[in-house]
This record gives structure tokens, C-alpha cells and sequence, in this order.
């Protein structure tokens, strides 16, 4: 069983929380950790080392933050360095977010990592603008 740590800057990680509620219904062990204005990186450090602590029955622990190099990123990175069953992803998205919660304890977290990432970027698209269709003597 794989858990999921979400993080990033202001409401971003209880801001995903309520958009995968919406469309996925509440997810076992996820967690969602935001790093508030009034808040210090030590303060950061420490929600994140409860939700750690939250999700200690789990066998991996997958950490998706906002930024690569913020803050949230930073001491995920921190925490978890020299753990192999815990692995930290930056620019994380909605998409991601979703696809990992939902398949997050069928993968190994090397697999999922991978999964993370390439939901992430299979989720940014493009509009493309195309030319709007004269209507002019059609009686429209």
C-alpha cells in the first residue's frame, strides 16, 4: 500500500483536496499539507513530518509538490533523502493528483513516481484558435 502526500505554496494542497473530492470522492491514505504565509519552514517541516507520521502503515510514500525548489519541495526532499521507499515529484497538477490517488496501491512507488509525471504532462494541452465560420447569406 502506497501513500500520497500533497504540498505547495498558500491553499494549493487543500485546494486539490476538495477538486479530487469532487471528482474522485475522498481517497485513503492522501494527505494535504499547505505551507501558509504565517508559516516557517520549520513549521512547514513539521506538518509534513505528522503527515508522514499519518501515513506510517504504508509501505511507500509518494510526495507531490507544487514547485520544484520551493519550499514544500525542498523539505520534502530534505525528509526523505536516503529513504528508498518515499520519492518527491515537483509540478504537480490536478490530473496527477487524481491518476496517483486513484492507482497509487497497485505500483510499486517507482512506477507510480512515473505514472505522477507522465499524467502530469499528458494533462497540458493546447488551444489552438481556428477561424470562425462566416454566416453571412446562410439566413443566420
Amino acid at each position: 500500500m502506497n501513500g500520497l502526500i500533497i504540498s505547495g505554496h498558500g491553499l494549493f494542497a487543500t485546494g486539490l483536496q476538495s477538486s479530487v473530492k469532487l471528482i474522485a470522492g475522498d481517497q485513503p491514505n492522501v494527505e494535504y499539507v499547505d505551507f501558509l504565509e504565517s508559516d516557517s519552514t520549520g513549521d512547514l517541516e513539521k506538518k509534513l513530518l505528522e503527515a508522514f507520521a499519518r501515513l506510517q502503515e504504508c509501505e511507500s510514500i509518494l510526495v507531490l509538490c507544487d514547485l520544484v525548489g520551493g519550499s514544500p519541495f525542498k523539505t520534502a526532499v530534505s525528509l526523505t533523502n536516503g529513504k528508498g521507499n518515499s520519492v518527491v515529484v515537483g509540478g504537480t497538477n490536478l490530473a496527477m493528483v487524481i491518476e496517483t490517488a486513484l492507482l497509487k496501491d497497485g505500483l510499486k512507488i517507482d512506477s507510480l513516481r512515473d505514472l505522477a509525471i507522465n499524467t502530469g504532462k499528458e494533462a497540458i494541452k493546447g488551444f489552438q484558435k481556428t477561424e470562425r465560420p462566416s454566416f453571412k447569406g446562410a439566413g443566420i
